[in-house]
Order: structure tokens, then sequence, then C-alpha cells
């Protein structure tokens, strides 16, 4: 849904900007449509196959380097602000600056955020309920568990207004107690992810508009009902307009996104940092928002494993954005980081350096990017592998063996809506 692919639905004024003088791939895609696996690879540069994160909780094999023991090795100080699911950072070593890690507990990990959200609470003396539903009772949209509904706290107290506010407290501790130091630091939102929850502000632009929101041309109502019959966790059933009110709801929580996201760059702005600081935006997986009849992520179609992907380089002085369609991988982000600062990446990491790419390298054609899904035990429910313009899927959705594969020419086929493994 990024404005750089053409989409015109979702509002995003800040990222658009962004994007305005930054490399964006439009085949970027992550390692594993799920988050704990995902994000162990945007960290190790390695698939989850080799991490050993399948699911989520995990912990990874032992001696697996990062980026963050490596760049801790070249003096830099290394931090986490958000969600993260990453084991290493309970190791003291890895990183000097650790907020909220505790795996999935407390609000979706964010223990220090909650201990200061009840703490603005009782200083506001309001009464918050996270789960206050403002439908009608008969909405099959909100059963079970409130996959969407409307955040009713302030904005200035949501998690993504907390998440900027301490990475810029992070930056400014940096620059007080290390300035000569260079540092990494990871900004990890939470949103936009189940549950949908934007603010009011934010809902209503979309909500507002909901007779005109289009459903995406793969959408299916019969596909749509066997979702909802096999995901134990929703409702039994959705309409045609539950899933445009799904979609909206997920569209405010991007524009809610963005506006944090503009108060971050605008922070790095006012401390004088994009002269000298690679700045990264990308997402560990995609969610289907609709498309096949699906939400969430956990699956190789384009929409869940697919990610956005714009790369802010300050001496490249671009004065125009850059779209680059070639496929590219997570693991090619970690190996590019790693050379660009002057570390040899080791050789257990797959990821191929983007700069040639950027710079106009002509023999990228020949380049696969691989993904994989666990969804039982050891061996993969699901395998994706994409080279030029074709992307081959391999799926086993249930514990007896069976199988499907599927080819598709996303070049041609973007919604995947033509199976050519005949």
């Amino acid at each position: 849904i990024m404005r750089y692919t053409g989409n015109k639905e979702v509002t995003t004024p800040h990222l658009d900007q962004f994007s305005d003088t930054a490399y964006c791939f439009t085949n970027a895609y992550c390692t594993s449509p799920l988050g704990g696996p995902a994000q162990h690879s945007l960290y190790t540069g390695v698939y989850p196959s080799q991490h050993w994160v399948l699911k989520n909780g995990m912990n990874m094999k032992q001696n697996i380097p990062s980026i963050l023991s490596l760049l801790n090795k070249q003096n830099y100080t290394t931090g986490n602000i958000g969600e993260i699911q990453f084991d290493s950072f309970h190791k003291p070593e890895n990183t000097q600056s650790t907020l909220n890690h505790k795996f999935l507990i407390d609000h979706g990990g964010f223990s220090k955020y909650t201990s200061y959200l009840q703490s603005e609470l009782g200083k506001r003396n309001l009464n918050y309920k996270p789960y206050e539903y403002l439908l009608d009772e008969k909405s099959k949209r909100q059963e079970r568990d409130g996959l969407a509904f409307i955040n009713s706290l302030p904005e200035e107290l949501t998690l993504e207004h907390w998440t900027t506010n301490e990475a810029l407290k992070f930056i400014d501790k940096h620059t007080e107690n290390h300035s000569d130091n260079p540092f990494f630091l990871n900004v990890s939102y939470s949103s936009p992810q189940k549950h949908y929850t934007p603010v009011k502000k934010y809902a209503n632009m979309y909500l507002d508009k909901l007779e005109e929101l289009k459903l995406p041309p793969n959408f299916s109502v019969e596909k749509l009902q066997k979702w909802c019959e096999d995901n134990q966790n929703g409702s039994d059933s959705l309409s045609i307009e539950d899933v445009k009110y799904l979609r909206a709801m997920y569209f405010g929580f991007v524009t809610q996104l963005d506006a944090a996201l503009g108060e971050l760059f605008q922070g790095i702005k006012e401390r004088g940092l994009m002269e000298n600081t690679i700045i990264v935006f990308t997402a560990d997986h995609g969610d289907n928002l609709g498309e096949h009849g699906r939400f969430y992520g956990r699956n190789m179609l384009e929409a869940s494993v697919g990610v956005p992907l714009m790369i802010w380089f300050p001496e490249m002085n671009l004065s125009e954005k850059r779209i680059i369609d070639k496929n590219v991988s997570h693991v090619d982000v970690v190996t590019t980081l790693l050379k660009i600062v002057g570390i040899t990446p080791p050789k257990s990491m797959p990821g191929k350096d983007l700069r040639p790419l950027i710079e106009g390298e002509k023999d990228w054609a020949d380049h696969a990017v691989f993904a994989e899904f666990y969804k039982y035990q050891e061996n993969p429910s699901q395998l994706m592998l994409r080279k030029g313009d074709y992307k081959l899927t391999y799926s086993i959705e249930n514990e007896e063996g069976m199988f499907e594969m599927r080819l598709y020419n996303i070049k041609e086929d973007p919604w995947e809506q033509k199976d050519l493994s005949d």
C-alpha cells in the first residue's frame, strides 16, 4: 500500500516525502511471513532454517553473529526501541540500550510503555478500556478477539507516539554520552498489525468514505468464507462491508504510523543527523488485508511475504526517488549495511550487497530470494522462491502431507490470479 508502488488509497505524507529522495524497492521480500522468524533474519542476515527460530518465541542457535554484535565490536552504540522478538537482546554484550524487551508480555511486549501509560492515565484521571467496542453488538468484525476497534486514547499517549519519543531520547542520550561513537538504532513500531486500532482522527479519514473503498482484484467471497471457517480466533463469517471496514481501519492505522514517523524524521533533521545517517524503512512481513479472502500474514502470497523497503543514503544526494524493481531480500539489507561500515559479513550470511544494484549493475536478474514458514514441526509447511518475474510456492496445509505447488508471473500477474504450475 505504499504510494511509490502506485497505491492512492492511503494517506502517508511523511513516508511520501521520505521516498522522494530514497531508493525504493518494489520487489522486496521478508524471509518468513511471521514476526519472530522474520525479525531474527533482519538482525542475523540469515534465513530461519539457519538461525533456527522457526516460530514465535523460539530461541535461536548459539553463536549466531548478528548485526548488533558485529557493530558493537566496531564501537557502535546499539539499541532497540519498540517491539522486538529477537532473543539476542537478552544478552547485554549485544546491545547497550534495550527497552521493553520481554517477549509477548503485556501489550505485545511493551512493558515499559505499559508502565508509562498507566502513569499518564493516572495523572489525567482517564479510565481507558483498550477493548472498548464502539460499534453495535451484531458486528462480526469485533467478536472474540476484537480484530478492529477505535482506540480511545489521546494520540499523544499512543504506542506509536511513545516509540518515537523514546527513539529521540536514545539519540539525545547517545549524543550526550558517546558523541564520538556512531550508533545503530532499531525503531520498531508495532502497528499496523492485528489488532487494527487507530485513534478516531485517523480511522474517520477512511470510515467516512467506506462506500468508496475498493476491494482488491483477487478478492473472493468464497475464499473469505473458507478463511473465516479455518481461522479459529476470528469470526465465523465476514461480509463485504466488514472487509471494507477492516481495510479502512488498517489504512487509518497506517496513516497514524505515518504521523509518528513524521515526528521521527523531523527530530532526526533537527538534530543535524540526516547528513550522516543511513535510514532503512521496512516491515517484518505484510498483511493480506482481504486479498484472496484472507487477513494477516502467514502465507506466501505477495501481500503477506512482500514488504516495503526504502533506503536513504546521505552520500548519494538523490534529487528524486529511484525505483528499483529487482528482487531483494531482508538478508541483502543486513549484508549491505555491514559492508557500508567496513565490516566483512560472515560467510554464513547469504545476502548480496545492494550497492552495485543501486549503482546500476546489470547482472542482478538471476538473484533469487527465498522465504519459508513453519506451521507444524521442523519441516517447512510453506516455501517460496522468487527469481526474475516468476514466483514458485510450495505448500503443505495439513498434517497428512498433502501439498500443492503454484507458479506465478508476478510482473504480468501481480495479483496472483493465474497459476502456471501445470
